[in-house]
């Protein structure tokens, strides 16, 4: 049975061409006294990575080491009365178009996941 409580048992990752998006587990929920609905996506980036830098010093790179990334994040927020998603913009996060490939996927992996569990839950019972 599927249980979105423990993230280790659904994947939040989406991989976008050479970009990922990523949920941000800790950073969803229900928020009861408004009524609404919010997520955090993140782009995960390992791509034109800034540097650090000090007055008058040499800058220095940034080195990620392997599988460690940028996070630029987007913060969504769904209004369930009035059928409205709020997203909140990053320069470097992801686009309108990202969001929706990510919400999409995400959507179509809950459903086969939920599926999957139907399917176990009739053969084992």
């Amino acid at each position: 049975m599927l249980n979105l409580f423990y993230p280790k048992a659904f994947s939040g990752t989406v991989v976008l061409g050479d970009e990922i998006s990523d949920l941000e587990w800790n950073s969803c929920g229900f928020d009861e006294s408004s009524n609404l609905c919010y997520i955090q996506l993140s782009k995960l980036r390992s791509k034109n990575i800034p540097s650090r830098k000090k007055i008058n010093q040499y800058k220095e790179s940034l080195q990620l080491s392997d599988g460690e990334f940028l996070g630029e994040f987007n913060l969504l927020i769904f209004d369930p009365e009035a059928n409205v998603l709020i997203t909140q913009g990053n320069f470097y996060g992801l686009t309108t178009k990202q969001i929706s490939m990510s919400l999409n996927n995400l959507r179509l992996r809950f459903k086969d996941e939920i599926e999957d569990g139907k399917k176990q839950m009739f053969y084992s019972g």
